[in-house]
């Protein structure tokens, strides 16, 4: 976010962000020391919530809501990691990372051409749970702000191996 807002911010764009209120406040501060002028809009303790306030703002004519994981330019945007784990290790196969909503992942199999091991915190077992299932899934969330689901196609066609 505090990236995403400083580009903005740079291009003359106002920002929103409306995260959950159970969202970390470190990383709030942070981002909004980087996206100076955005504006913070804490709202619902889920995900879910938090969305919707987003959502129902971006409505408004001139205004535009960027899904935090979902959206097709966040997930391109995500590549940046997985470029820059290839520009120190070319010969890399194997990637680890952390899926929550599966934006960070999908954009890290862009540019990696081997094989993404994902881990999922116990909180948000959104791809487990589609695994599961064999289809998106929603699925229980702890107090934590994580996604109760992952949007199709943001995680690529994921599979047991």
């Amino acid at each position: 976010m505090a990236q995403a807002g400083a580009a903005l911010g740079l291009a003359g764009l106002r920002v929103s962000a409306c995260p959950g209120t159970g969202a970390a406040a470190v990383p709030l501060e942070t981002s909004r020391a980087f996206a100076a002028g955005a504006r913070l809009v804490r709202h619902g303790a889920a995900f879910a919530e938090a969305a919707s306030v987003a959502v129902d703002a971006a409505a408004r004519p001139d205004h535009r809501f960027v899904h935090p994981y979902g959206d097709p330019a966040v997930v391109v945007g995500q590549g940046d990691a997985g470029a820059e784990i290839v520009a120190d290790e070319p010969a890399v196969d194997t990637v680890v990372a952390a899926v929550g909503g599966g934006g960070l992942v999908a954009g890290t199999v862009l540019v990696i051409a081997g094989r993404a091991v994902v881990v999922e915190p116990e909180g948000c077992r959104c791809l487990h749970d589609a695994l599961a299932a064999g289809k998106p899934a929603n699925s229980p969330v702890g107090p934590w702000p994580s996604p109760p689901r992952v949007p199709p196609g943001s995680a690529g066609s994921p599979s047991r191996s």
